[in-house]
């Protein structure tokens, strides 16, 4: 009896989740198609979570159903409890064991760049920088590959008041240089600093984003500039990016094309 309640708690969970990968409304036959339910056993459960308000008819087609308003209670209810740090702690211990290098999550405040959470290296030589600590957000490659998925107006607002001054000799300086820089992370899903915001330290990260598909963190691998060559770049942007996309999971973005 156990079991067979356990199977149509499974059931119907599978047939909720139908929603999420972005079809607002399905028919009976999709749902069918894409689960292999029985005819008779699929209207018993479409029945059931009808009634309790998990799903409801379409008011535009009988015949189409949609996610009732007891999902969005309960999203809503998950979505309050989803702390960033929270979230994203397990995946920042997991990429400081993989790279042995100091971790960030950073968010932007006032277009700075916000360090939210930090892990050391275990390394003997690494980086001294400190949790709530603030810098110009095109000096590093959180803050670059936050930028690259800004608006353009809230970009355009946020250099007009702030301007592009220069840290070090490879700080990015001009427009037309910051705007080729954008477009290139935005094609390799990551952003590099190289000497930016202070030399002999170089950084790779790769933007984290929510469930509206908006970048609003990021999270970096930073340490000294002679152990991040071109040999061991590569190795580090895919740690970043894969500890990003597991990130923006857990926040519900969904299409990781980015």
């Amino acid at each position: 009896m156990t079991t067979k309640k356990l199977q149509s708690v499974e059931k119907a969970l599978r047939l909720l989740k139908l929603f999420s990968s972005g079809k607002r409304e399905l028919r009976v036959s999709e749902m069918i198609g894409q689960l292999g339910y029985h005819k008779s056993s699929l209207q018993r459960l479409i029945s059931t979570l009808v009634a309790e308000g998990f799903l409801e008819r379409s008011p535009d087609n009988a015949a189409h159903y949609r996610l009732g308003v007891e999902t969005l209670l309960l999203g809503n209810a998950a979505k309050e409890n989803l702390d960033l740090r929270g979230v994203a702690k397990p995946y920042l211990l997991d990429l400081a064991q993989k790279t042995r290098e100091t971790v960030h999550l950073s968010v932007t405040d006032d277009f700075r760049v916000y360090y939210l959470d930090k892990i050391d290296s275990s390394q003997s030589i690494r980086i001294i920088t400190q949790v709530g600590q603030r810098i110009p957000i095109h000096s590093s490659s959180m803050g670059k590959s936050i930028m690259a998925h800004m608006q353009s107006d809230e970009l355009e607002q946020g250099i007009s008041k702030h301007g592009l001054p220069p840290l070090t000799q490879n700080t990015i300086t001009t427009r037309t240089g910051l705007d080729k820089e954008l477009e290139r992370i935005r094609k390799r899903g990551c952003a590099y600093d190289n000497e930016e915001w202070h030399v002999g330290v170089k950084c790779v990260a790769a933007p984290i984003f929510d469930e509206n598909g908006n970048a609003v963190a990021a999270v970096s691998c930073s340490g000294p500039a002679q152990r991040f060559t071109e040999q061991t770049l590569p190795g580090l942007a895919k740690n970043v990016k894969e500890a990003a996309r597991a990130i923006s999971r857990r926040l519900g973005y969904r299409t990781m094309n980015k």
